[in-house]
C-alpha cells in the first residue's frame, strides 16, 4: 500500500489554475495575472531558483515592499519545497542580521527599495540577487522545475515569519503546507469567504495578515489586490468596483480609512472588517461598520495559530457590539491557571491551542519551543475570562506585551538598549493607551546625574525600529520604582504613574 499524500499550498493553487485559468488572480500597480498566466511565471521563477542551487528545505530571505512578484517568489518556493523567509523591512540592521543567522538562508532576494539595508546586512548571507534583476533572469528561460511538486509533503515548512522575542531578539515563527491549507479551510468556514471575494493585502507581506490571506484567497480561487502600505484611497477604490471579503483595518489606519470613504461610502460589497478589535474604542468600531456595511471581525489569534482559537464570531452590526468571543473550527482549546489546571467560568486562564492551523515551532530556537509548548498544547500568552455561556473574554496578556498598530513590541527588547548607557540605574517599558496606534511604548528611566533626551534616543539609532522606541520618556528617582518582593518594577503600577504623570501634564 502506498503512502497517502494531501495537498500542498502550490497543489491546491494548481487546481484554482486548472478550474478558471482566465480567471484575474493577482493585480497590483500596472499589472495583472490571470491564474494561467501566474502558473506560468512561477513556473520559471521555480526553475531560476533551481538553477541556483535551492532545493528541498532551503530557505530564500526575502527583503521586499508588497508588489506582485512577492506573491509569484513564495509560490515558486512553494512549488519546489524551499522555504520563503519573510524579512522584516522595519528593523534596523543589527536585527536583520540577527533574523538572517537565525534561518541560515541560501540567498537573499531584495527590492531595489531596500537595497540600502540589504547591503547592510551583506556578510550574513552568502548570495544576494536583486528582485528586478532576478525575475529578469528567471523570464527569459522557458524550462520548467524538474522536481514534481507532489514531492512536497505537506508537512513541510513554507513560511518563515518573525515575531517579537520576549528576550528582545525576534523568533521565525514555522509555517508548514499543513497549518497554511488548515487557515484557508477556517476562513471559508467561520469567516465566509470564497471564490468570489477579493483581498485586499496592503498590510506588510512579512505579516500573517498580507501574505497568509493572500495564499488562502490564491488556494481558493479568488483575487488579491496587492497594495504597497495603506493606501487609503487605492483601498477605497477597490472597494468601489470589487467584492471584498474581509478588509483587514488595524488601529493607526482607521481614521484615514474613514477620511477616504466619507465620499464613497457605504460599501455594500464588503463581508468582513477589521481586526485587534480589544484595542478599539466602540465609537470607531461602529463607524467603520456603518461605513461599510460589514461585519466587524472579533477574533483572537496570532502568527503561531492563524486566525483561531477565538474567532468563532463576528460583530454583527454597530448596534450589537460584544467583544466576547467563540471558539473557531478546527480548533481544540483549554484555558488554565498557572498549574495547567482548567480555570472554572468567571476565572482567568492562559490559553492552550491544539490543531490543524497551529505552527510548527520557532526555526532553530529549541529553549523557545521547549517553554511554548505543554504536553503538546501551544501557551499562546493570552489571558481570557472564561464566560458561562460558553464565550471568552479577552484580559490581556500573560507576558507583558505591547500591541501597537498590529505590530507586536516585547518591552524587554527596549530595556536592554536603555541600561547600556552608564547613567540609567533602572528602565522600565509600560504601554500607554493611544487613540491612533491602540497602544505604544513609553519608558520610565532612573538615572545618575544629568541625561538627556537626545542621549537616551540615540541609543537605539540603527539599533532598534522606530516603531518600537518610546514615545514617551520620563525620568524619576530610583527610590520612586515600585517593587514587587523579588525586586522586580510593577508594570501596573508603572503605567497607573504614567496616566497620572500624562494627566497632570
Amino acid at each position: 500500500m502506498s503512502p497517502s499524500h494531501s495537498a500542498n499550498v502550490y497543489e491546491l493553487f494548481l487546481e484554482q489554475v486548472a478550474r478558471r485559468p482566465d480567471k484575474a488572480a493577482v493585480r497590483g500597480g500596472e499589472s495583472e495575472r490571470s491564474y494561467a498566466e501566474l502558473a506560468h511565471r512561477v513556473d520559471q521563477v521555480a526553475c531560476f531558483l533551481t538553477e541556483c542551487g535551492v532545493g528541498l528545505g532551503d530557505r530564500v530571505a526575502v527583503l521586499s515592499e508588497n508588489r506582485v512578484e512577492y506573491l509569484e517568489l513564495v509560490l515558486a518556493c512553494a512549488r519546489i519545497g524551499a522555504v520563503a523567509a519573510c524579512a522584516n523591512w522595519r528593523l534596523a540592521s543589527a536585527e536583520l542580521e540577527h533574523c538572517l543567522k537565525l534561518v541560515a538562508p541560501k540567498l537573499l532576494i531584495h527590492s531595489s527599495k531596500y537595497a540600502q539595508l540589504a547591503d547592510s546586512v551583506r556578510h550574513a548571507v552568502e548570495r544576494h540577487l536583486e528582485l528586478d534583476e532576478a525575475f529578469e533572469a528567471a523570464l527569459e528561460t522557458g524550462v520548467q522545475p524538474s522536481a514534481p511538486p507532489s514531492s512536497v509533503d505537506w508537512e513541510a515548512p513554507l513560511l518563515l515569519l518573525y515575531t517579537s522575542g520576549t528576550t528582545g531578539l525576534p523568533k521565525a515563527a514555522t509555517l508548514s503546507h499543513r497549518a497554511l491549507v488548515a487557515r484557508r479551510v477556517l476562513l471559508q468556514l467561520d469567516l465566509g469567504i470564497d471564490a468570489e471575494d477579493v483581498f485586499v493585502a496592503w498590510a506588510p507581506m512579512f505579516h500573517m495578515g498580507g501574505l497568509e490571506h493572500s495564499l488562502s484567497t490564491l488556494m481558493m480561487g479568488g483575487i488579491v489586490e496587492v497594495v504597497d502600505g495603506f493606501d487609503a484611497r487605492e483601498i477605497v477604490g477597490v472597494l468601489e468596483r470589487e467584492r471584498v471579503g474581509w478588509l483587514l483595518l488595524m488601529p493607526g489606519v482607521i481614521d484615514r480609512f474613514l477620511e477616504a470613504a466619507a465620499a464613497s461610502g457605504p460599501f455594500r460589497g464588503v463581508k468582513l472588517v477589521g481586526g485587534l478589535a480589544d484595542l478599539l474604542p466602540r465609537k470607531a468600531i461602529a463607524e467603520v461598520m456603518e461605513c461599510t456595511g460589514a461585519a466587524f471581525f472579533n477574533g483572537l489569534g496570532a502568527t503561531e495559530t492563524g486566525i483561531a482559537p477565538l474567532s468563532g464570531n463576528v460583530i454583527p452590526s454597530p448596534a450589537h457590539i460584544d467583544l466576547a468571543k467563540r471558539p473557531s473550527s478546527l480548533t481544540l482549546l483549554r484555558v488554565v491557571d498557572e498549574y495547567g489546571r482548567e480555570v472554572a467560568p468567571g476565572e482567568v486562564g492562559e490559553i492552550l491551542v491544539k490543531g490543524p492551523t497551529l505552527f510548527s515551532g520557532y526555526w532553530n530556537d529549541p529553549e523557545a519551543n521547549l517553554e511554548s509548548f505543554r504536553e503538546g498544547w501551544f501557551r499562546m500568552g493570552d489571558l481570557v475570562r472564561k464566560n458561562d455561556d460558553g464565550t471568552f473574554s479577552f484580559v490581556g496578556r500573560a507576558k507583558y506585551l505591547i500591541k501597537s498598530g498590529g505590530e507586536n513590541i516585547y518591552p524587554a527588547e527596549i530595556e536592554k538598549i536603555l541600561l547600556e548607557h552608564p547613567a540609567v540605574l533602572d528602565a522600565i517599558v509600560v504601554k500607554k493607551r493611544d487613540a491612533y496606534w491602540g497602544e505604544v511604548p513609553v519608558a520610565v528611566v532612573a538615572v545618575e546625574g544629568d541625561v538627556t533626551q537626545g542621549e537616551i534616543d540615540a541609543l537605539f539609532e540603527g539599533r532598534l525600529a522606530r516603531y518600537k522606541r518610546p514615545k514617551r520618556l520620563f525620568f524619576v528617582d530610583y527610590q520612586q520604582l515600585p517593587r514587587s518582593l523579588s525586586g522586580k518594577v510593577v508594570r501596573t503600577e508603572m503605567e497607573a504613574w504614567v496616566e497620572k504623570w500624562e494627566a497632570s501634564a
